[in-house]
């Protein structure tokens, strides 16, 4: 008689990894659409105003950093709070608590997939702002540090706004709670070091440990609050990342500016082939061949003559003193990537930057040595004056002698100052050059 052998009970599947449900957040969840709204909230912003941050690494993380914590944390934080109340929606709710797995892994297997995403978004934006201001720029590095900080302010964000989700039975509570976070980071007078837009308007770098003591203060209140909502009877869980946000608080309120001057714009490099010499600060050295370019056929004009400053230097000078100041070269407005966007009108503002751009009062009501100051301007370097032909038009149609005759004396001044021989007008512009620091205008050479 043969033996039969009882078949063997089939082995119960296994419960399905928590990598496993990752995944399954990772991929079909609202987290990539959270990641790509964030991405194209950040670029739309940065790209519209693309001009005053590309080509200075200090412009560039300011514009990114700001953007990041006015709309990125809002979005970050609206798009957490409507998951948030995804199950609620769906009518799921009770079916979940039936679960076996807690309510902390339950809440992390939603919050940390769309988190993950929204660093996502924010690496995107970074890559490609990054990328954009890299040909231009000429010296410095963007902060590390700063990056990553952003980087755990929008998953403090959205880790936050998954619990409001769940706790707020509104379905307008995601945009309300958006809007909100903006105003009280962007609109409200209210400044506190507690706030991640604490000395985000302030000039210079962040203090690398600033930074990270902000990470650690919104990433530690963000997981206090997680868990008192999700830890039931294990209330001792609470403590240490409370402890870890009293620390970081105390460390924050007790701190200043966030900020520290930027070694580079304490130093200048100088190109000396020109006279004057012309000096840019260190963060943008790659801009000087385009001011130096600018400023040679004014140089070539004074070429010989004596008495002048030693140089232009964007740290600016005194009047009389051997450094005078540059014109503003402030990106997005004189400065267009690397480029001059009027090299004409700056190079006027050089010359009358040379000629004395802060004269005493004694000087400019004199109205001959103002004349003769206005020639030689606009032979240094010449341009048209709209205003005074309106007005010299307007003082001819009313027929007014005593202003025609001061306008044909100015021009008259400009025309003996062009028709001058060059050693002439040489030893005239060393005699000029020789008053700018007087206050008095009878020492101002005729003309």
């Amino acid at each position: 008689m043969s033996t039969l052998t009882p078949a063997r009970p089939e082995a119960a599947a296994p419960a399905a990894p928590r990598a496993g449900a990752l995944r399954a957040q990772l991929r079909h969840g609202l987290g990539r659409w959270a990641g790509a709204l964030l991405a194209a909230t950040l670029l739309t912003f940065l790209a519209s105003n693309a001009d005053s941050w590309q080509g200075l690494w200090s412009e560039t993380q300011f514009k990114l950093h700001g953007a990041t914590v006015l709309l990125g944390g809002p979005v970050a934080l609206g798009a957490g709070c409507w998951s948030g109340g995804f199950d609620r929606r769906r009518g799921t709710t009770e079916l979940l608590r039936s679960a076996a797995r807690s309510p902390l892994w339950r809440f992390l297997m939603t919050a940390l997939p769309l988190a993950a995403w929204a660093v996502a978004g924010y690496a995107v934006a970074t890559a490609a702002v990054l990328l954009a201001s890299w040909p231009y720029t000429s010296a410095g590095r963007p902060s590390v540090s700063v990056l990553l900080g952003d980087a755990a302010y929008l998953v403090a964000a959205t880790v936050s706004g998954q619990l409001a989700g769940r706790l707020i039975p509104w379905r307008l509570a995601a945009p309300v709670l958006g809007v909100l976070l903006y105003a009280l980071l962007g609109l409200s007078p209210w400044k506190s070091p507690l706030l991640p837009s604490w000395g985000l308007w302030d000039e210079g770098d962040r203090a690398p440990w600033q930074t990270f003591v902000m990470a650690l203060w919104l990433l530690a209140l963000a997981a206090t609050a997680v868990l008192v909502h999700t830890a039931r009877r294990r209330y001792l869980s609470v403590l240490p990342p409370a402890a870890l946000a009293l620390v970081a608080a105390a460390t924050l309120l007790g701190t200043g500016s966030p900020t520290r001057p930027d070694p580079l714009t304490t130093r200048v490099v100088c190109d000396t082939r020109i006279r004057p010499a012309v000096c840019v600060e260190a963060g943008h050295p790659g801009l000087l061949p385009e001011v130096a370019s600018a400023l040679r056929p004014l140089a070539a004009k004074l070429e010989g003559v004596g008495n002048l400053p030693a140089r232009w230097s964007e740290r600016g000078g005194r009047r009389g003193g051997e450094t005078v100041s540059l014109p503003q070269l402030m990106y997005g407005q004189e400065i267009v990537r690397n480029k001059l966007v009027d090299p004409v009108r700056w190079r006027h503002d050089a010359a009358y930057s040379l000629i004395g751009s802060d004269p005493c009062d004694a000087r400019v009501a004199d109205v001959r040595a103002e004349r003769v100051s206005e020639a030689v301007l606009d032979w240094l370097a010449p341009q048209r004056n709209t205003a005074r032909e309106l007005f010299e038009e307007q003082a001819r149609a009313e027929g007014d002698e005593k202003e025609l005759a001061s306008y044909a004396a100015d021009r008259a001044a400009r025309e003996r100052l062009r028709s001058m021989g060059t050693e002439e007008r040489r030893a005239w512009l060393t005699r000029y050059f020789a008053t700018r620091d007087s206050c008095d205008p009878k020492e101002v050479p005729d003309l």
